[in-house]
């Protein structure tokens, strides 16, 4: 398993590469937008976890911060409110956004426990936390994690996707079927 400083690591060795795969619209974040201006107004404050370079939150009409590990990927967002910090120790402020998302973020943290409680602490009381994530279960999913384990699928960092049966209490959805929403409103 990586420790967060080998995540960051690959996260900006991926961010310089002129062809990387976050320096072009995936079918996630059009999805992810999408479904994102359907539940947010003008006037929420909102957190992306894990933004990478802005694709996905400076998409959407809202009041807009990020945070992401990587150095290498926050240069690349611009002005505005991004930070460079870790998904365990959020610097801000207790209920402070309306809602909070990650998009193939939490695959990476390395106790997500803490990463939870850290997206909730943030969250404003009735705010929403909403999940993205790739379905372990679906079947592209259990395809993935053969190729994983085959050494034939490269990934970023450590990423493993995320199975719906860990998330007790939280709504699922998919917007494809093998990206997950968990969804939850405090």
């Amino acid at each position: 398993m990586k420790n967060y400083n080998e995540i960051k690591n690959d996260f900006n060795r991926e961010a310089i590469k002129p062809n990387g795969m976050f320096s072009k619209e995936t079918e996630c974040d059009r999805l992810s937008v999408a479904y994102l201006r359907e539940i947010i107004d003008s006037s929420m404050h909102v957190l992306e976890i894990g933004c990478g370079m802005g694709n996905v939150i400076k998409a959407l009409g809202c009041y807009q911060y990020g945070i992401d590990i990587s150095n290498e990927m926050i240069a690349r967002c611009g002005e505005g409110k991004f930070l460079v910090g870790n998904m365990d120790e959020l610097p801000y402020e207790d209920n402070k956004f309306d809602l909070v998302f990650m998009i193939m973020t939490l695959q990476q943290s390395l106790d997500r426990r803490k990463t939870l409680s850290e997206m909730k602490r943030v969250t404003k009381k009735g705010g929403t936390m909403i999940i993205i994530d790739g379905d372990k279960d679906s079947a592209i999913g259990k395809k993935r994690e053969e190729e994983m384990k085959a050494g034939t699928w490269e990934t970023c960092g450590q990423a493993r996707w995320l199975s719906a049966k860990n998330f007790k209490g939280w709504e699922i959805d998919h917007l494809a079927p093998h990206i997950l929403i968990i969804k939850k409103i405090k």
